[in-house]
């Protein structure tokens, strides 16, 4: 496992059907995919939403995103939204993570 983190960026989903996945285009405009097969689903979603996640940074590409996106692949632990109803969405959808609007 790698090292914790925090990003804020805009959940997007990238790749062509049926070969999609989520990722994070962070402010500075670097691209991370997000495993999470727990909760994939619910995040595209939340796709155009700004979201502050804490995430695990790993080591190794997991899945199809991991090995085309040059940030990395991402976990991520905690999620803070701040565009319109992502709050209500984020709980909704995620009711484990601590999640706030800022």
């Amino acid at each position: 496992m790698g090292n914790t983190t925090i990003i804020t960026g805009k959940i997007q989903i990238y790749g062509t059907e049926p070969h999609t996945f989520v990722g994070i285009l962070d402010d500075n405009g670097t691209e991370y995919a997000v495993y999470s097969p727990l909760y994939e689903q619910d995040l595209r979603r939340l796709q155009g939403h700004i979201i502050e996640f804490t995430v695990v940074l790993l080591d190794e590409p997991k899945n199809y995103g991991g090995l085309f996106l040059k940030g990395g692949t991402v976990i991520p632990i905690i999620m803070e939204g701040n565009s319109v109803g992502s709050l209500h969405n984020i709980l909704q959808v995620m009711p484990i993570l601590r999640c706030c609007c800022k």
